[in-house]
């Protein structure tokens, strides 16, 4: 069994990412693809890897191409990234809910200067801990 990577959690992100902009559940997602809604938490949480065909179906549903789950991975598949999730570990953290929903509410912030305070505000709590 091969170790779950940083590469399948931001795979992960990227689908609950596109089927929440879609305003869609994980069991119509899991309906349309022809999985269990279970099967669907797995890929997002990263928990399971998200095979080639699963892939090809959500692209379909999602209308976009299958590289568009591969966005902004280009660095780590070029080195070769294979980090394993195990809790201590920046992909381990981002495999957390936590980890997924800080991610996501950061992403949505437009404003660099504002992108750049928080990320102050986080080193400067952090280094207080």
């Amino acid at each position: 069994m091969r170790k779950i990577t940083a590469i399948d959690v931001a795979i992960g992100m990227r689908i609950r990412e596109r089927r929440r902009s879609l305003r869609m559940s994980q069991r119509e997602l899991a309906r349309r693809i022809g999985l269990s809604y279970q099967q669907v938490q797995k890929y997002e949480g990263a928990k399971t890897r998200v095979p080639p065909k699963s892939l090809a179906r959500m692209a379909g549903v999602f209308e976009v191409n299958v590289d568009w789950f591969f966005g902004g991975l280009s660095g780590l598949l070029s080195r070769g990234v294979t980090m394993p999730v195990d809790g201590r570990t920046l992909a381990g953290f981002l495999g957390t809910a936590e980890g997924r929903e800080l991610n996501l509410a950061f992403s949505r912030i437009t404003d660099l200067r504002v992108r750049r305070h928080v990320i102050g505000l986080v080193r400067a709590i952090a280094g207080k801990q």
